[in-house]
């Protein structure tokens, strides 16, 4: 694993045939560092006597590597209704990293099917943001001596993230996000959300973003953690779809979107 990584830091890794597809996550975390949820779309369950682990080292300090997969830091699965899940959660410096996971035997083989360089950033919360808004599966408020970060859970929150962006008719799209640094008065923040749909026409090729119905608003909200539903009603054409997050904080005045895109299938 640590061969491995070095590999991709000097850039002469191997390619991995049938890569795994990975999603990152990144929220705020004590000490300026960035607690980091890694996720992995698996196509089968791992085999007895296999463990998924990962290798984050760092490439500003080619001594420095953080473990994931330990018992300390496990992969914990998940069984979503698009296919098996597995996360790991870390809290990690901000910088840059070599990444490579796969699956480890007892007898140490490892056998590598993800690699990547990547930088992990600070999540500030001294200015509006929102973090990146996530496709769940499923949302469930914790008991409070269950609360601690770890995987699948965030503020105070288990998180399912979706095994992939497709939502079939007549289900639920869920989404779950953060709203950081927004002004405080009295303890409590006060901000007013709008949801706006937008879809991309089939069969139209080069067509942009069109308005999907009106925006629903929600106003004088308080709280980082936020979820929202929406029903993906049997009328919806199967198409691409993005829906937009825009907060106004009406505390400071400040204004920020972010958005997510999924996809309505039979």
């Amino acid at each position: 694993l640590w061969d491995a990584a070095g590999a991709l830091l000097d850039e002469t890794a191997a390619a991995i045939d049938t890569p795994w597809k990975a999603d990152w996550y990144f929220f705020p975390a004590a000490e300026g560092n960035t607690m980091t949820w890694l996720t992995f779309s698996l196509p089968e369950p791992l085999a007895e006597g296999h463990r998924l682990v990962a290798l984050v080292r760092s490439e500003d300090d080619e001594d420095t590597g953080m473990v994931l997969g330990s018992d300390s830091f496990p992969f914990v699965e998940r069984t979503t209704s698009t296919g098996l899940i597995a996360q790991a959660a870390r809290s990690l410096p901000p910088g840059r990293y070599a990444v490579v996971a796969g699956v480890a035997t007892e007898d140490g083989q490892f056998t590598p099917r993800f690699q990547e360089s990547r930088i992990i950033s600070r999540v500030p919360t001294d200015q509006l943001r929102l973090s990146k808004v996530l496709l769940a599966e499923s949302i469930n408020k914790l008991e409070a001596d269950e609360s601690a970060a770890g995987p699948f859970r965030v503020s105070g929150f288990e998180v399912v993230p979706k095994g992939s962006s497709d939502v079939r008719r007549g289900e639920d799209l869920t989404i779950f996000y953060q709203v950081l640094g927004a002004g405080e008065q009295d303890g409590k923040t006060d901000f007013d959300i709008t949801y706006q749909l937008f879809i991309r026409p089939p069969g139209k090729a080069g067509a942009g973003w069109v308005r999907a119905g009106r925006p629903v608003v929600a106003t004088h909200q308080s709280g980082a953690a936020r979820a929202w539903t929406l029903g993906i009603a049997p009328q919806y054409p199967i198409a691409r779809y993005r829906l937009e997050v825009s907060v106004k904080d009406n505390l400071s005045g400040s204004e920020v979107s972010r958005d997510v895109e999924f996809k309505v299938v039979e």
